[in-house]
């Protein structure tokens, strides 16, 4: 697969594309701001259907420098609050995080700015391995 332009620090790219309406919540609930603060996560979008069920792995290796890599799947598209899947590869190692989209500001934002590590976010998420905010 070919490099994935973009112009921010983070993108989200989507995987699968036999849920288009809920693709379409999905991006309202990423264009829509937090409750109080207003904060929304700035990602470039990839909605091209060349990705079709590409790897995560696959998605990462043609991200190159973004910082936050988001992955629209068949998972974050067919559950409840949308749980996508977030990457980020530190040195060699790559970090691995499922997060509702409501919430998804929190990562990018922090990620993006270096206020907070990965691991952060890691320890905070549910039992499933999801982050749903902190508290």
């Amino acid at each position: 697969m070919s490099k994935i332009p973009g112009d921010t620090a983070s993108i989200l790219v989507r995987t699968c594309f036999t849920r288009p309406q809920s693709w379409r919540r999905l991006q309202h609930a990423l264009r829509t701001p937090s409750p109080g603060e207003g904060f929304l996560p700035t990602l470039d979008e990839v909605d091209d259907p060349a990705w079709e069920d590409a790897s995560p792995e696959d998605v990462l290796a043609a991200a190159g420098e973004f910082r936050v890599v988001v992955v629209a799947d068949e998972k974050a598209l067919s559950e409840p609050g949308f749980p996508a899947l977030v990457l980020r590869r530190i040195d060699s190692q790559v970090h691995r995080i499922r997060a509702v989209a409501t919430e998804m500001w929190s990562i990018e934002n922090n990620l993006s700015l270096f206020n907070m590590d990965f691991e952060d976010f890691i320890r905070s998420a549910d039992e499933d391995g999801v982050f749903r905010g902190f508290g």
